[in-house]
């Protein structure tokens, strides 16, 4: 394959966006449909690919002092961490959340069993697809004041195995169409 019709392959493989549709300002509950780590322009990434499921306004304003409305209900948002280029808080937020989403406390997991979840969670097996998690929203300025951070943070949200199962069936069965709780 040449150089041509490999860029071609890889474009037609990607989804259209405009940057990514990060997390904004809100609070709800999302249903993870992929994770994976990548090696991206900034080096090696962690990214899962949500979908929204329930949100609220979490009455932040833009600096219009209009409510920032939250991503809305059935869109896909992702939440990504710059391993290399950001590790000093991208590895313990990627943990955070993964455990919140298996709904386990870390102290009462070993670093090798981590990382044999880890494993099942990127690969094949997708061991969190269909697994609901809530968040929240908060801000925080850059160190050097340069930026205001909408960061999510992660909560563990109860479930059953057969509505786990059930979401990841409707995943897998259309990896395009909105979930629901």
């Amino acid at each position: 394959m040449g150089f041509a019709e490999d860029i071609a392959a890889q474009i037609a493989g990607s989804r259209a966006s405009n940057g990514g549709n990060f997390i904004r300002d809100g609070r709800g509950v999302l249903v993870i449909k992929k994770i994976s780590i990548e090696k991206l322009y900034e080096g090696q990434t962690f990214i899962a690919e949500l979908c929204v499921v329930e949100s609220a306004p979490s009455g932040e304003k833009d600096e219009k002092g209009q409510e920032i409305q939250p991503n809305p209900v059935g869109s896909t948002v992702s939440f990504i961490q710059q391993l290399e280029k950001r590790p000093q808080t991208a590895f313990g937020n990627t943990k955070a959340f993964l455990l919140a989403a298996a709904e386990e406390d870390e102290d009462n997991i070993t670093s090798e069993e981590f990382k044999a979840f880890l494993d099942d969670a990127k690969g094949s097996k997708q061991a969190l697809r269909g697994k609901l998690v809530s968040y929240e929203t908060r801000r925080k300025w850059t160190k050097d004041k340069s930026k205001l951070l909408t960061l999510p943070v992660f909560r563990a949200y109860p479930q059953t195995a057969e509505d786990i199962a059930a979401r990841r069936a409707a995943i897998e069965a259309s990896p395009g169409m909105a979930v629901t709780a």
